[in-house]
């Protein structure tokens, strides 16, 4: 249960909560036999992997957040605003220029840091994009039209929906865009002070047909959202809404909204919300050891 505001804090306590479960799985099937492991047993350790790669990307994405909330406070010294009236004393040390009303950033170390936040942002988005393909790893595993073996595991309607999301989102905007109708770029929305941080996969600015598809399409599924999400009026933001609500939604508005995403893209999870997804379908496929 979450038990902050803090999405660093909530990242990191979530990360230890799976670690805890996923310890105690392999613990119960740990291999104990010199001898192939095959069938049934053969696909409870291939999840067990793919949970175990899971696990270690959340880790890289927490860490890369800690280190980047770092930086940011160290930037925080170059990038505050000059005292006003400025001193003749500070005006030799400035780490900034004025050109054409637009303040430049001069100082070196500042433009060092800044490079460095820019690669920070950059490994996030991809580890980010990591969580997507093995989640779609997973999916495979269970899909028993896409595995000869035949899965004896299965897991709620709910989680399959949200597993299809996801998945959803790694078939268009990972791996394959050319289904879209306008360059898709990838944008992390974030926050680093506080660790919020979001791939928007999304064609920026909003073309006015697809502002219009999401509108008509968000309206139609007001009714099925909670109240205070039907009341938001961006598109963006209704565009993460409808792709983050698909269990909630009757089955021709989900695939109004797996076409919408294919044609437009649309803004991906929380860090902390996917590693909490992950630990419910890992205790959904294995249980809990007592």
């Amino acid at each position: 249960m979450q038990t902050t505001d803090d999405p660093r804090v909530r990242l990191v306590e979530s990360i230890q909560g799976l670690a805890s479960a996923l310890q105690e799985q392999k613990a119960r099937f740990a291999v104990r036999t010199m001898e192939p492991i095959v069938g049934v047993p053969a696909l409870q350790h291939h999840l067990l992997d793919e949970f175990s790669d899971l696990l270690s990307i959340f880790s890289m994405v927490s860490e890369g957040l800690r280190a980047a909330a770092d930086l940011e406070r160290a930037l925080d010294v170059f990038l505050a605003p000059p005292p006003f009236p400025p001193s003749c004393s500070d005006s030799s040390n400035s780490s900034e220029d004025v050109r054409d009303g637009v303040r430049v950033i001069t100082d070196p170390k500042a433009i060092s840091l800044i490079g460095t936040r820019i690669e920070l942002t950059n490994r996030i988005s991809i580890h980010l994009k990591s969580v997507y393909e093995w989640l779609y790893h997973i999916d495979c595993l269970l899909n028993r039209k896409r595995h000869k073996t035949q899965s004896t595991y299965t897991i709620s309607r709910a989680l399959q929906l949200e597993l299809d999301g996801h998945c959803q989102f790694r078939h268009k905007l990972v791996t394959h865009k050319e289904g879209a109708k306008a360059y898709l770029r990838t944008m992390p929305r974030m926050n680093l002070q506080t660790g919020s941080f979001e791939l928007a996969v999304v064609p920026f600015p909003l073309p006015q047909a697809a502002e219009e598809r999401i509108n008509a399409l968000f309206k139609e599924c007001a009714a099925d959202l909670a109240p205070d999400e039907a009341s938001e009026d961006n598109a963006y933001e209704q565009s993460r809404i409808l792709y983050q609500n698909l269990d909630r939604l009757a089955e021709h508005q989900r695939n109004a909204v797996k076409r919408l995403i294919q044609d437009y893209g649309t803004v991906g999870a929380q860090p902390d919300a996917l590693v909490e997804y992950t630990h419910k379908l890992l205790e959904a496929l294995f249980g809990t050891c007592t």
